[in-house]
């Protein structure tokens, strides 16, 4: 019997995928977990594995459909069995008889007389509206159709009355426009067209769904950054003589924000149709910008690894988004979403929120400023945190105190020992 290649589920948000491309064509070989498709998701492009070995029999889903998850997309047969398709979905006896519409009854007994055809009736002259002579000439010296106007004289008759009724109200009406409508100026021809699909469609529709759905606030703080300033120079020779990566900004805000997300789990969250899901992990993605896309690979359960751990695993995970090589574990399971553009000159941003997840958390440009200290005006390593949050889920006061406890982590990291 002819196995059925699915559309997999990979994360619990998972609900549809879109064919990008066939690496075997319909009679070719293939043999099981040899790469068989390609399929975008809302997070990623991955490769399906074929379940089966055997002969590809046929390709029901081509590039650039959506399927949804579950759905057979392909049947693979063995040698002796193709072209039987025993597992090919058909439509079942009822459906069929559904499908085509009943004949009708033989008829029984002599032929009915073929029906006569309806005697033609002549059409109505128009009849002339009753009117005064007074009224006729009132109305065509005052160009009004003497048959819209509606008669209150005997027997409906239009009357003069009526007609100078009818001429007053035309000429209380609002004075007719003689300017003409504005041009319509053609559109500018386009230099090009890029695509609209793959993962930047998929990015486009879930940020579309993301602002559909979720009523979503901002606020802001400003963040000193001369304690992490401090501490990533300190820490960053130590975890590169363990044989780990640079220490970035990134990792240290990534730590600071799965411990604040311990102290607040309300922002730890998602809405469901059951209700808020407060989450037990800790799952922080990462934003990265690609070339063609965004992706936002996951660092579970970040508040409890070290820096280190979450340097490594940062490092590799990013070498693996610019590669193409994340795979649906890599992306799925975030409970929380951190996007840095510390590197360019953009102060401060109000990121999309990445669904289910209930707040978003995006950090701007990391630049000296001017900050009040003590009787002084002093220059300040520091950068705008804005926090995005659901306001179905979260309050306003929520999100402002989660947002203190990242500031004061950041300013104080030796509060994250307390």
């Amino acid at each position: 019997m002819p196995v059925p290649v699915i559309m997999p589920k990979l994360s619990m948000t998972m609900e549809q995928g879109v064919i990008v491309s066939w690496f075997k064509e319909e009679g070719a070989r293939i043999e099981k977990g040899e790469p068989l498709l390609e399929v975008s998701t809302d997070k990623v492009n991955f490769e399906v594995e074929s379940p089966a070995s055997g002969i590809l029999e046929r390709i029901i889903a081509k590039p650039g459909d959506q399927i949804a998850v579950t759905e057979t997309i392909a049947l693979i047969s063995q040698p002796d069995e193709t072209g039987k398709e025993a597992a090919a979905p058909a439509p079942s006896a009822a459906q069929t008889a559904v499908a085509q519409p009943a004949a009708p009854a033989a008829p029984v007994g002599p032929a009915p007389p073929p029906p006569q055809a309806p005697a033609a009736i002549p059409p109505e002259a128009p009849s002339r509206p009753r009117a005064t002579p007074a009224a006729r000439r009132l109305a065509r010296e005052g160009g009004v159709e003497i048959s819209t106007v509606p008669g209150t004289g005997p027997g409906g008759a239009v009357t003069s009355a009526d007609v100078s009724s009818v001429l007053g109200t035309v000429a209380a009406g609002p004075a007719r426009t003689t300017q003409a409508p504005a041009a319509v100026l053609p559109a500018p021809p386009a230099e090009r067209i890029l695509p609209y699909e793959g993962v930047r469609k998929t990015i486009g529709d879930r940020m579309t769904l993301s602002q559909h759905t979720a009523p979503q606030l901002a606020m802001s703080t400003l963040v000193d950054f001369t304690a992490a300033a401090d501490m990533r120079e300190r820490l960053s020779a130590h975890v590169e003589a363990g044989g780990g990566p640079k220490l970035t900004y990134t990792d240290i805000i990534v730590k600071v924000a799965a411990a604040a997300l311990r102290s607040h789990p309300k922002v730890n969250s998602s809405l469901h149709d059951d209700g808020i899901h407060v989450m037990a992990g800790v799952n922080v993605g990462v934003a990265v910008a690609l070339t063609d896309g965004l992706v936002v690979p996951v660092i579970r359960q970040a508040d409890r690894k070290g820096l280190a751990a979450i340097a490594q695993e940062r490092a590799v995970l990013v070498d693996k988004a610019r590669k193409a090589a994340l795979r649906p574990e890599d992306v799925g399971g975030g409970t929380f979403t951190v996007s840095n553009i510390a590197q360019r000159d953009v102060d401060w941003f109000a990121p999309i929120i990445n669904p289910p997840e209930a707040a978003i958390l995006g950090i701007g440009r990391i630049a000296p400023r001017a900050v009040v200290d003590g009787d002084q005006v002093v220059p300040r390593l520091s950068a705008y945190f804005t926090l995005v949050f659901d306001h179905r889920v979260l309050d306003g006061a929520d999100a402002a105190e989660f947002l203190q406890t990242l500031k004061d982590f950041m300013e104080d990291p030796a509060l994250l020992l307390a």
